[in-house]
């Protein structure tokens, strides 16, 4: 998705050195670790969601598509919350919304604790 939707080289302010900085590094790069991204790796790695089960647990659903996430995205398009369409002071906004769900995941799944 980076190369289909990056257009152009500049800085972007939205990485701080964060956890979620980097897992939102990781996102728009196309390589966040969820199961199904692992699964090309390990062949016997359930693809599901292990927050709600309800499909597979992708990039796109991590971010604006699983129900047990919070909070919820503001939008349903995956690259306009990696901030890829959008411009000013609406990009850093949609960014760090698009941070805490990406936390959110990181904490309750992929460090191995349950809700």
């Amino acid at each position: 998705m980076y190369i289909q939707e990056k257009r152009r080289s500049v800085e972007r302010a939205f990485y701080d050195n964060s956890w979620d900085s980097g897992l939102l590094a990781e996102a728009r790069g196309g390589v966040l670790r969820t199961r199904v991204w692992r699964a090309r790796f390990t062949g016997e790695l359930q693809t599901s969601c292990a927050l709600c089960g309800e499909c597979d647990e992708t990039l796109e659903h991590v971010i604006v598509g699983c129900p047990n996430i919070t909070p919820p995205a503001r939008t349903m398009s995956l690259p306009t919350a990696l901030g890829f369409r959008i411009g000013g002071d609406v990009e850093r906004e949609v960014i760090e919304v698009t941070k805490r769900p990406l936390e959110f995941w990181w904490q309750n799944w992929a460090l191995g604790r349950r809700l």
